[in-house]
């Protein structure tokens, strides 16, 4: 099969995507944001980040800088989502943004202080996206047990037709699947295969899971897992987030694996959360 330009640039960026991610430890990002409010002067702001730089060097923060009053209430009129407060003054925020204030330069007791909060806000983000995710994605009517395929196009179609009645997807849906399929396998060495459209076609947002009864020939591979995401693409920002998500379980053979003994959607859900938890 000889593919056209269109086809390869395709291949190589679901390659990029996926393998990449798979081949490494993957890490789902987790970034903090944090309002750093210096209001004595920008002098003042860049000593404090220079001290700061130090802390927060294996943390994955975004950093809004605040040197005057004015800055000050924009912060506050626009609603800004901060996770953080950093500040040299003691301020008034909304009660659920934890803020710390530094008086001077930042000791062991400051860095111990900010490193600590650091954590929980952290864990408090990841317990918000894996319930934003399983609200919006895990549904239990998407959860199948003891299905059993002898073949990849036969899952295709049969799951691709489950979520069409469903109203997921559209008519058109196990064609997409077909026609992205002939591209490249999307089979994974860990036992799990992820079938989705080259672009997101979904009516509404969810990801099948299908637990086989006895692993299936895909391709090279056998697979006792089978996903496929439905994404409502509404501004971009779906894709990514949801595309970490799976490739999270993928990269993992002993997380397939568990995954594959779950007997109820309940089972699955609690072991998907610990997993997602345990993702430093």
């Amino acid at each position: 099969m000889i593919l056209n330009q269109e086809e390869i640039i395709l291949l190589v960026m679901y390659l990029y995507q996926y393998y990449r991610k798979i081949e490494a430890r993957h890490q789902l990002s987790q970034v903090v944001r944090i309002a750093l409010i210096v209001l004595e002067g920008k002098a003042a702001l860049y000593y404090l980040r220079e001290q700061l730089a130090e802390v927060l060097r294996s943390v994955n923060v975004e950093v809004i800088d605040v040197t005057d009053n004015k800055q000050f209430q924009l912060l506050l009129s626009e609603n800004i989502d901060v996770d953080l407060c950093i500040s040299t003054k003691k301020i008034d925020l909304p009660a659920e943004v934890p803020c710390i204030v530094l008086s001077g330069n930042i000791g062991l007791i400051e860095e111990v202080t900010i490193k600590k909060q650091l954590s929980a806000t952290m864990e408090a983000n990841k317990q918000k996206k894996f319930a934003y995710i399983k609200e919006k994605y895990l549904h239990e009517e998407l959860f199948l047990t003891s299905y059993d395929y002898e073949q990849k196009y036969q899952a295709i179609e049969v799951l691709s037709q489950y979520c069409i009645d469903k109203n997921y997807v559209p008519a058109s849906f196990t064609e997409k699947l077909y026609n992205r399929e002939q591209l490249f396998s999307t089979a994974i060495p860990t036992g799990i295969a992820l079938p989705h459209p080259i672009k997101n076609v979904a009516n509404k947002s969810g990801i099948l899971f299908c637990i086989l009864k006895k692993p299936c020939t895909w391709d090279a591979h056998k697979v006792s897992l089978i996903t496929i995401p439905m994404i409502e693409e509404l501004d971009g920002t779906e894709a990514p987030l949801i595309n970490d998500f799976l490739s999270l379980i993928a990269s993992n053979k002993s997380y397939v694996e568990k995954i594959s003994e779950c007997g109820t959607y309940n089972q699955c859900i609690e072991l998907l959360q610990t997993i997602y938890n345990n993702n430093d």
